[in-house]
């Protein structure tokens, strides 16, 4: 009895790692704070992707993000990513609501091509809400 469960235990912890990486490999996220707009880009703190995608800047219309204009998006790898500066196409002043998305690269490799309605690029989705933070610009 000693022998198998020294056994088991073996199996057990030759198996964790496996399974840790597993369910951090399912974990998506992003960490970010209403902040000032820096030689025209924002940070952010960071980036969970569990696979290859973009992270989004939506200027949100109507309070929706994917009704707005995309202002930025940036190829990411699989990983964490800490502090991703996110350059800006257009300027913007304080004030402002971003939605800051991740999203799927499901199409051309590390060409960004979502569009409502088509299935390419999708949101990486947490359950039945997308991967997305939404912040402000200040002065």
């Amino acid at each position: 009895m000693r022998t198998s469960s020294k056994v088991n235990a073996i199996i057990a912890l030759t198996l964790l790692p496996a399974l840790t990486f597993a369910a951090e490999a399912q974990d998506a996220g992003i960490t970010a704070d209403f902040q000032p707009v820096v030689e025209g880009a924002i940070t952010i703190a960071e980036v969970t992707a569990p696979q290859s995608g973009f992270v989004v800047v939506w200027l949100p219309k109507d309070n929706k993000p994917f009704h707005g204009r995309v202002i930025a998006a940036v190829p990411v790898e699989a990983g964490v990513h800490a502090d991703l500066k996110l350059p800006l196409d257009e300027d913007i002043g304080p004030d402002q609501t971003l939605g800051i998305v991740l999203h799927q690269d499901t199409g051309e490799a590390g060409k960004f091509e979502f569009e409502l309605g088509k299935e390419i690029d999708l949101p990486v989705m947490n359950g039945r809400r997308p991967v997305m933070e939404v912040i402000g610009t200040i002065e």
